[in-house]
């Protein structure tokens, strides 16, 4: 009868399982509750992201060219650039106006305005929660990026 080859590796400290996860789960004898193994909590994070403000969900991608933030009225107008004139411009019929030649043809609203955070008209700023995560740990675990909030993994033996 053939016997099966086992082959047994050692596991550093960093590869068992207790050192793979985030909290366990302790059953006592009077209660039961999670203990975090690698410091810091168990709780909620957020990151702020920009999305669209819903009264310029039209908004044409040629006016985030430009260093302000128009009304939503003129914000639906598809403009072009031409730079023969240095000048945006949009049609009316087939008539180019240009927007140094009518600066008061659209309600500027911010000036100056980068268009890269919540200030800008254009733009609002939506939280993001993730629930579960493990933040603050204070040793090696689970992931590369351990120090950084990541999300919790429980200890299963």
């Amino acid at each position: 009868m053939l016997m099966p080859i086992v082959s047994m590796n050692k596991m550093s400290m960093n590869e068992s399982v207790a050192a793979s996860c985030c909290w366990r789960y302790v059953l006592g004898v009077h209660e039961q509750y999670p203990e975090i193994l690698h410091g810091g909590k168990i709780g909620t994070t957020y990151e702020v992201k920009l999305t669209l403000a819903e009264e310029y969900a039209g908004l044409k991608s040629g006016w985030l060219a430009l260093p302000y933030d128009v009304g939503v009225g003129a914000a639906r107008l598809d403009i072009s650039y031409n730079p023969g004139r240095d000048d945006w411009f949009w049609l009316e019929g087939e008539k180019e106006i240009y927007l140094k030649d009518h600066p008061n043809k659209f309600n500027i609203v911010k000036s100056p305005c980068p268009h890269n955070d919540g200030s800008c008209s254009y733009y609002q700023e939506v939280p993001v929660y993730q629930q579960d995560m493990h933040i603050g740990a204070t040793s090696a675990h689970v992931t590369d990026n351990w120090a950084e909030p990541h999300k919790a993994v429980q200890y299963s033996s």
